[in-house]
């Protein structure tokens, strides 16, 4: 359970990149996802927006700024998965109560933080581009946060029975 929960938030980070959670603590495993992840996501926005040197001496360091921003908040999201995964047999209440309220002040600190992004980046980039950019930035984010709502049980639930609904999906 705690594998599955650890994994799903490497995978937010990356969906190529899980390192062992036995041999790794969750924010070891976070690092080194999210560096390979940023890797990857930065290459797939530059081949997207085609910036010509002047743009790109303009745009990489407010990205880059936004990214450091982005990889605190993320760090929460994995903090509270393994709150989850630490707790998922033994959920009462307040705990949930914890996860939710914790969840929706990460949800809403990234949204602001996009918007206040997004304003920083529409200085230096075309509209188009500003908004190709946003395009790819959200699939990204939505590819990954789909992978890792894959791997999370819902709460209260029964993880054989889910283990198997999984295995008998997999098979069709």
């Amino acid at each position: 359970m705690l594998r599955q929960i650890l994994a799903a938030g490497a995978v937010l980070m990356s969906v190529c990149v899980v390192a062992d959670a036995a041999a790794q603590s969750s924010r070891d495993q976070f690092e080194v996802a999210f560096e390979a992840q940023e890797t990857k996501r930065r290459a797939i926005i530059a081949r997207g927006l085609e910036l010509t040197d002047e743009e790109a001496d303009e745009f990489w360091p407010i990205y880059d700024s936004y990214r450091a921003d982005v990889k605190l908040i993320e760090l929460r999201l994995v903090e509270n998965l393994s709150m989850f995964s630490e707790n998922f047999n033994t959920l009462d209440d307040d705990i949930a109560e914890e996860l939710m309220s914790s969840a929706v002040g990460i949800e809403a600190d990234t949204a602001r933080l996009k918007r206040e992004h997004l304003k920083r980046a529409r200085r230096v980039l075309q509209p188009v581009a500003a908004l190709r950019y946003f395009q790819l930035d959200n699939y990204i984010d939505t590819a990954q946060r789909m992978s890792v709502q894959r791997q999370i049980p819902l709460a209260g639930t029964d993880l054989e029975e889910l283990y198997l609904r999984q295995q008998a999906a997999q098979r069709r």
